[in-house]
């Protein structure tokens, strides 16, 4: 079962009851006691909410259901001081005989507990934080009957507005008698529980319910987990081949909203037009070897939880390749250096043109390093790879090296770098060539001190 109601279906000042309480998207409920109206001096949504008016009765909207052993609640109270006596229940789950089994409450001085009636009754939390005022508090509710009497569970929070971060949150309360198994929960109340409350300045609105099967598509905040993402594997193509890519998305606590692929960084020919980015199996066509493409699918939950993933299409070249670090864009790199257009503190070469340099801070006696990527390439009988190094003022020392994955494969010192940038070529020895089995997936480390 799904119900929702925004109390949009009526018109300011009216009296609101069970018969003029449905219209339109909202679904009416089963019963509504006296005491409330329809009010446009605030609403959450739309134009109207729900003004309690009289603190002498108890005053909620009751809904019926067949009998259910999971549901999910929310809805949204504003409080424009704090509760004086009585309760508000915010979302209560009651039996046939409309005695309570959980009641989410707010009590005198804005206290908030959840309540679970059976075994005797406890509160099942009683959280230090209290019901603010001023603003509309939403609040969320999981329940989880269980086959035995102690084998329900619960968790409940409130939240700021719309705010996906909680104020309080109960998390997941195991064990929680909830009478399973001899107890059949077949209404649910949201509104004012008890008479004596200070029903003046209290407003409810936009109150949702998912009962049964409906339970996992219920919008929670509380426990939602963000998208498993996978952007496939690694590939290897060549130069202008159309490049298939295959992603997967799915949320373990809903759906799946959007998915986007984008480059994180690619090949100093441009970025290819990518066909297809918001589908899961998006296309592109690679450039002329050697390139490197570094792309990222991102996919969103239906409550905004995102997680991403990324996957490299490699277009490796044959025989003498290009072995200085590709010109990477700065979210590429490995290590807090900047970009710059001249040589300065510290600086390594970062394109083949040399005009655009990685940059460190001011060089001392600690290491800075950088760790950028080399232009891939297939086996290769010998190596060497080159960088442009520079001082802004000074010498410096630099380390140099090589690694497959993350592997160390070969390292090289070199001093004396002066202002100048000069190109220094490092070869790469037998035992290291041997080595190496993924000529693809080579990087530099740079470090440089005074």
């Amino acid at each position: 079962m799904q119900f929702r109601n925004g109390f949009e279906a009526g018109a300011n000042g009216v009296a609101i009851t069970a018969a003029n309480s449905g219209g339109g998207s909202d679904i009416a409920f089963g019963v509504f006691g006296a005491g409330a109206r329809y009010s446009n001096a605030r609403a959450h949504s739309g134009s109207l909410s729900c003004e309690f008016t009289d603190p002498a009765i108890a005053t909620y909207g009751g809904v019926s259901h067949t009998a259910e052993t999971l549901f999910g609640l929310k809805g949204y109270f504003y409080f424009t001081s704090a509760n004086s006596g009585g309760e508000f229940q915010l979302g209560g789950l009651y039996d046939a005989a409309g005695n309570s089994v959980l009641i989410l409450r707010v009590a005198a001085s804005n206290v908030i507990r959840l309540y679970a009636s059976g075994g005797g009754g406890s509160n099942a939390w009683a959280p230090a934080a209290t019901m603010p005022t001023g603003q509309w508090i939403r609040f969320e509710l999981l329940a989880e009957q269980g086959t035995t009497a102690t084998g329900g569970r619960v968790r409940a929070a409130i939240f700021a507005g719309d705010s996906t971060t909680p104020l309080a949150d109960s998390g997941w309360l195991e064990g929680i008698n909830l009478g399973g198994g001899s107890v059949a929960i077949t209404r649910t109340r949201f509104g004012k529980g008890a008479a004596g409350s200070n029903a003046a300045g209290v407003f409810m609105d936009d109150v949702l319910l998912h009962t049964g099967a409906d339970y996992a598509s219920f919008p929670t905040s509380i426990g939602n987990e963000p998208p498993v993402v996978s952007a496939g594997g690694d590939q290897t193509v060549a130069g202008g081949a159309t490049v298939l890519l295959t992603g997967t998305a799915t949320d373990p606590g809903g759906s799946v909203a959007s998915t986007v692929w984008s480059f994180v960084s690619a090949a100093s020919t441009g970025t290819p037009t990518l066909t297809g980015a918001n589908t899961l199996t998006p296309s592109f066509v690679a450039g002329a070897a050697p390139q490197l493409y570094t792309l990222q699918l991102t996919a969103t939950d239906n409550l905004g939880a995102s997680s991403t993933d990324t996957v490299e299409v490699r277009v490796p070249a044959s025989g003498a390749v290009d072995a200085r670090p590709l010109p990477l864009p700065a979210t590429a790199k490995v290590g807090a250096w900047t970009r710059t257009g001249a040589s300065s503190d510290g600086a390594a070469l970062a394109d083949e043109l040399n005009t655009t340099y990685l940059e460190s801070d001011a060089v001392s006696g600690a290491e800075q390093s950088i760790r950028v990527r080399l232009a891939p390439s297939t086996s290769r009988a010998t190596g060497k790879v080159q960088v442009t190094l520079g001082m802004d003022s000074g010498t410096g020392t630099w380390q140099i090296r090589l690694y497959e994955g993350t592997t160390l494969r070969q390292s090289w010192t070199q001093a004396g770098v002066t202002t100048t940038p000069t190109a220094y070529e490092f070869t790469l020895s037998a035992g290291t060539i041997s080595s190496i089995t993924d000529w693809s997936n080579l990087s530099l480390e740079l470090g440089v001190t005074s």
